[in-house]
């Protein structure tokens, strides 16, 4: 987060990326991607459609940034680029932030104050969760009972909870 390049401008959608070099692309990418067998602990991860996830060797499909496919290339993996958003490479925003709360932190640490220095970890860890959050949120709905019986069907069900004779709480 600190010195690393973000992608940056306004993504531009490439449905077919055959010929490009992956060196030039940054950005979100949709790939075929062939893990070699040789490798005993796979880089790469691929969701399964019940949202199992695992670490294959072989063949497979994913969306994967571009900087992680590039080092799985580095590692023996096959890339072949298919399709993907592409940005500007841009500088981290992020330096100075950082930089300034791990310094704050370091001197809490020296002065001996615990409780500060744990603020200035939990913001910086902060920081990275927030970007790295999953953008689907869990929706809760109050309804009645027909309605009910229609979400828990749903693929997406996580739980559901009788509220009174006509109404329940479904997420």
């Amino acid at each position: 987060m600190k010195t690393f390049a973000m992608p940056g401008g306004k993504p531009v959608l490439h449905g077919n990326l055959e010929g490009l070099e992956l060196d030039d692309m940054f950005g979100f990418i949709e790939a075929y991607v062939v893990c070699p067998t040789t490798i005993t602990r796979p880089f790469l991860p691929y969701k399964k459609q019940n949202n199992t996830l695992l670490f294959p060797t072989g063949e497979f499909f994913g969306v994967y940034y571009s900087e992680e496919l590039k080092y799985a290339r580095d590692l023996g993996y096959q890339i072949i680029p298919l399709r993907g958003y592409l940005f500007e490479e841009m500088i981290s925003p992020f330096e100075s932030f950082v930089s300034d709360l791990f310094a704050s932190r370091q001197e809490a640490k020296k002065s001996g104050d615990d409780a500060m220095a744990y603020v200035y970890k939990i913001l910086i860890n902060s920081l990275y969760g927030r970007l790295g959050i999953n953008p689907e949120s869990t929706i809760t709905e109050v309804c009645k009972k027909e309605r009910y019986e229609y979400l828990i069907q749903n693929s997406n069900f996580i739980s559901g909870d009788m509220l009174s004779d006509h109404y329940y709480m479904v997420s």
